[in-house]
């Protein structure tokens, strides 16, 4: 809550609730306004947004009105979270859609499966349903939203074709009296000023489409479904979203070791030339003249340079690798003092930073938590071994049971609306089929087909 009437100015922070609340009151005390302080990038809030094909009043999408576009960002960059979503994004839609009758035998259910009607395998067809299922399923996985906009038969409820949108370019509008989102708006680039972005693109004005209204006949219509869980009134959130940082700690951690190895010096030995070697090599204490002097000093340099590049030459290079240098020094017998000669000093860099790794290894345990998926599942080694293959079964099993039926049943949404006003057979069901390992001894293939879980 704003007061915009603040007094000329003059209100001023009387107190603090909490992280993200201050509480403003005048020159006596008196708390007389409550604003909300949330500077975190998922925040939404109700901007004008501006284009050159005019303004939209709009829920921004992140401060910025760029989080899904900055989630996909730091996700690409992730090593082991986007084969974990790849994965989920398999388990859950399986071998694909699957019909199937149910009857009741003894009070007992029974299922039979059945090809798909052909009037419906020729929608599935027409609307290219594989590809929307491939859509929805990865950006619920992603982004926790899943925006599908439906469009009927002229003239008839039946729907010709449907649309699954990706969430970076659907915007919510402003809330209607009742409180609820009844129009979205879809934009190619909703940052005018990426300038990456065509002109045609950017200077295009949004698409207005109404949201879906049950019992209200409506020629077309964005459907929009999300796990509520984690909703603000405007978009849902994923789950995992709570471990957003240490999906960047673990981006940058590689980054550093490679900037290390890429910019850093690896020098491998150290050689020590006392300063006048090669010139007493060269009789330089009997150059008497400048001109002798300078000859001195080029056959010195000379063969100083002739001894590096000879040294390179032996050591330098994977073929040089591992060898041994012998070296002869000189002692002064009365003294029992070595003579000043070349040193060849090994130098052995660490460039693994042990605390890095280790932190590495901890943000990779935790992105892997917050997917609340076994690694197994998605080849993902951890803890410098690989899982048994009971434990890769127990384990696709258990996210079959537990974590697919929410997922399936919200993307499965829009088939039950089209099944309903299409007027297919109401005793045909739909879910996905799934694969079951099975023991090399009981299927020489390893796996089979079955469906465990249907919605």
């Amino acid at each position: 809550m704003r007061n915009n009437n603040n007094n000329n100015g003059k209100l001023k922070p009387v107190g603090q609730i909490g992280d993200h609340i201050t509480v403003y009151g005048d020159r006596m005390g008196n708390a007389i306004s409550i604003q909300m302080e949330v500077d975190r990038e998922e925040f939404t809030e109700i901007k004008t947004w501006t284009g050159t094909a005019g303004d939209r009043k709009i829920a921004y999408w992140g401060q910025e009105n760029n989080l899904p576009q900055y989630r996909e960002y730091i996700l690409k960059d992730n090593n082991i979270v986007p084969e974990l979503l790849s994965t989920k994004r398999g388990i859950i839609l399986g071998q694909g859609l699957k019909a199937y009758t149910v009857s009741y035998e003894d009070g007992k259910e029974k299922k039979t499966y059945i090809a798909i009607p052909p009037e419906v395998q020729a929608w599935l067809d027409q609307t290219d349903w594989d590809t929307q299922a491939l859509i929805a399923a990865g950006e619920l996985l992603k982004h926790g939203n899943i925006f599908i906009e439906a469009i009927r038969e002229r003239g008839t409820d039946k729907f010709s074709i449907i649309k699954t949108h990706y969430c970076k370019n659907i915007r919510a509008a402003e809330q209607n009296s009742a409180g609820d989102v009844d129009t979205y708006f879809w934009h190619g680039q909703w940052d005018p000023t990426d300038t990456s972005t065509p002109p045609e693109v950017r200077n295009t004005a949004p698409k207005m489409i109404p949201a879906y209204a049950p019992g209200i006949a409506q020629k077309k219509f964005m459907l929009h479904v999300g796990d509520p869980l984690f909703y603000d009134g405007y978009y849902y959130y994923p789950a995992y979203w709570g471990g957003k940082e240490w999906i960047e700690l673990s981006n940058v951690i590689p980054k550093f070791h490679k900037a290390n190895i890429k910019n850093g010096y690896a020098i491998r030995f150290h050689v020590r030339i006392p300063k006048e070697y090669f010139l007493d090599k060269v009789n330089w204490t009997n150059a008497n003249t400048k001109d002798e002097m300078k000859k001195c000093m080029n056959e010195a340099n000379a063969n100083k340079q002739l001894f590096i590049d000879k040294m390179n030459q032996f050591l330098s290079g994977e073929e040089n690798a591992g060898r041994a240098v012998y070296t002869d020094f000189e002692i002064q017998e009365t003294m029992a003092k070595e003579f000043p000669g070349i040193q060849i000093l090994p130098i052995s860099p660490d460039l693994k930073d042990e605390a890095l790794l280790k932190l590495f290894e901890k943000s990779n345990d935790a992105n892997i938590s917050a997917q609340g998926i076994h690694p197994s599942l998605a080849s993902i080694q951890t803890q410098g071994k690989m899982s048994s293959g009971s434990e890769i079964r127990n384990s696709l099993l258990g996210f079959i049971a537990i974590k697919t039926p929410i997922a399936r049943m919200l993307i499965l949404k829009i088939l039950n609306m089209v099944k309903k006003a299409n007027g297919w057979d109401p005793e045909v069901q739909y879910t996905f089929e799934d694969i079951e390992i099975t023991k090399l001894d009981e299927n020489p293939a390893g796996m089979e087909s079955t469906v465990i879980s249907d919605l």
